[in-house]
């Protein structure tokens, strides 16, 4: 019988051997590299990369709260509730 571990290696290793999994994640990489260097420019502070990304998530969420959120009540509560999510997200990084 096999434990959830032995599978969960087997899986590590095929996506390992696969090349375009190589190249997808070096592609996202360079992305969120240059998108921290536009971002920490435009602040004028260094940003982490993982900065960067959450505040590009709260960005998108105050985006989304702001253009979508008269559909519904429930929509805009929803977007509100992301966007807050996001910001704490932010200020924790």
């Amino acid at each position: 019988m096999k434990t959830t571990a032995t599978i969960e290696m087997k899986r590590m290793a095929t996506a390992e051997m696969n090349p375009m999994c190589h190249v997808r994640s070096w592609h996202i990489s360079r992305l969120a590299a240059l998108l921290t260097r536009v971002m920490s420019f435009l602040l004028g502070e260094k940003l982490s990369t993982a900065k960067a990304l959450h505040l590009l998530n709260a960005l998108t969420a105050g985006t989304c709260a702001f253009l979508f959120g008269g559909l519904s009540l429930l929509a805009q509560l929803l977007f509100l509730l992301w966007l807050l999510i996001a910001i704490w997200q932010y200020r924790k990084a």
